[in-house]
């Protein structure tokens, strides 16, 4: 009411002093210093605090490395590898698919074998054998694929530092893996005018990592 106002100010200049007082000797509290200036006119309570130097700038170093972080190509972050490195990576994964394939015949021969003998064993007809073709070609599926959806990368790929990814960066599940493998012999199968298009590409990208909505990206050393 307006009788209380002149009481209301006379507590404020007694008041407002010492609490600014109280807040002078606390400069390094841990909470912001506070002077609860109560005016008496209004009613309301205003909080001042003092924040510390600098508290709404950016410091130079800090600035400089978040620059520098979208801007290294070794962060591996929306970097893809070269023609080169692909290569070494396949020409790494080839070998070790062959050698899986090589030891993948082993169990046939010793289970015919077995059921029928060794010296009935031919060897010459499991190439023409539907089954045993079929049992093969899994074998550089399953590799890849599992290695995709499970690893994000092969071993060749980890030997270049190269992991697959979908276009949100994350990791390829079951379906675009298996899309991706399918793609990959579309790409082979135009006498590798599908792999040779990263050259072309703004993105690097082939004909399967369009094809499957996937990409490849260079990872950093310690990843």
């Amino acid at each position: 009411s307006p009788k209380c106002i002149p009481a209301r100010r006379e507590a404020a200049s007694v008041v407002q002093p010492m609490l600014h007082e109280r807040a002078a000797t606390k400069p390094g509290a841990k909470i912001a210093t506070v002077a609860a200036a109560w005016d008496y006119e209004t009613g309301s309570n205003h909080t001042i605090r003092r924040r510390k130097p600098g508290y709404n700038q950016i410091h130079p170093h800090t600035r400089e490395s978040s620059m520098s972080d979208q801007s290294d190509p070794g962060s591996g972050i929306n970097h893809a590898p070269g023609l080169f490195r692909r290569l070494g990576a396949m020409l790494y994964d080839t070998l070790l698919v062959a050698g899986l394939m090589l030891t993948a015949i082993a169990p046939v021969i010793i289970i015919l074998g077995i059921i029928f003998g060794l010296d009935r064993v031919d060897a010459a007809s499991l190439r023409t054998n539907p089954l045993f073709i079929a049992y093969l070609l899994c074998i550089p599926l399953l590799f890849f694929v599992c290695f995709w959806k499970l690893a994000g990368q092969t071993l060749g790929m980890r030997t270049w530092r190269i992991r697959i990814v979908d276009n949100h960066g994350a990791t390829v599940g079951w379906g675009r893996a298996v899309a991706r493998y399918f793609a990959a012999v579309i790409s082979w199968a135009g006498f590798g005018l599908g792999f040779l298009w990263i050259l072309v590409d703004p993105e690097k990208r082939a004909w399967h990592d369009l094809l499957s909505g996937t990409r490849l990206i260079l990872v950093a050393k310690d990843q």
